[in-house]
Formats: structure tokens, sequence, C-alpha cells
């Protein structure tokens, strides 16, 4: 049933793109808890396991397009749900790490470039004679 919400356009195959779909938009998830086929905390798990696999299949083949017969996705999904051992607990805060180091450097990337614009205002204001240097309130 998880195969068929997830296969949005009905070709008998699922994308990483109809994953990124459905975790943007989890209410066709939902479907399974109303037809009394999860527990308390399966939903959670298998959100998870899809994130798992889209970031898993993005990285590995670098775009949306790939993918999944029914036996291969859900094979993919339940080895996420596997035995925890150090490798598994190491990748994972690794890969933690790199995802906001790189979060990290896009918010200061961000700050620089508002800031470099918040002076070229204060600039041009100041130089029209609309508000002294420094004068505007940064909101």
């Amino acid at each position: 049933r998880l195969f068929a919400i997830i296969d949005g356009n009905g070709n008998g195959l699922v994308s990483v793109g109809e994953i990124a779909k459905l975790l943007r938009h989890d209410s066709r998830l939902r479907e399974l808890k109303q037809a009394g086929l999860t527990v308390e905390g399966d939903l959670r798990d298998v959100k998870l396991g899809l994130f798992d696999l889209f970031e898993n299949k993005c990285e590995e083949y670098g775009n949306t397009e790939v993918e999944f017969t029914q036996p291969e996705f859900l094979s993919s999904v339940l080895q996420s749900w596997g035995e925890v051992n150090e490798r598994t607990l190491w990748r994972a805060v690794t890969a933690t790490r790199k995802q906001l180091r790189e979060l990290t450097n896009l918010v200061q990337r961000q700050q620089v470039y508002l800031e470099r614009e918040l002076s070229q205002i204060r600039t041009a204001l100041a130089a029209n004679g609309d508000v002294e240097l420094g004068q505007i309130p940064i909101p």
C-alpha cells in the first residue's frame, strides 16, 4: 500500500522525486494510519526511512529521476530500519555534521550579502540627503 501511495503517476515505479513530494505533503501517508495499517510511531519511521532513501539516492545519482520497482523500493526502505552498528552511527553523525556545515556556510554567505546590500542602501540614502548615514533602522 505504501508503494501505491507514493507512486503518484501510477506507472508502477517510484521515483526519488515522488518520494520528495510525499515528504513535503504527507497527507497521503496518513492514509496508512486511517486504514489501520500502522501503529503509534510507524508513520514517523516511514517518513524517516523515505527521507533516508531520498537523501542517499540524490547524493548517489545527483538527481531525482531515479526510479524503483516495488521490490527495490521496499528493500531500500526496509534496509534503513536494519541493525544499528558503529558504522551506521558514524555515517549518521558525519552526515549531520556535513549538512550543518553546509547550512552554516549558506547562512554566513547570506549574511555577508545582506550586510553588503544594507551598506549600499545606507550609502545611497545618505548621498541623497534622505537619511544620515547609519540612521536606517535594521528590522
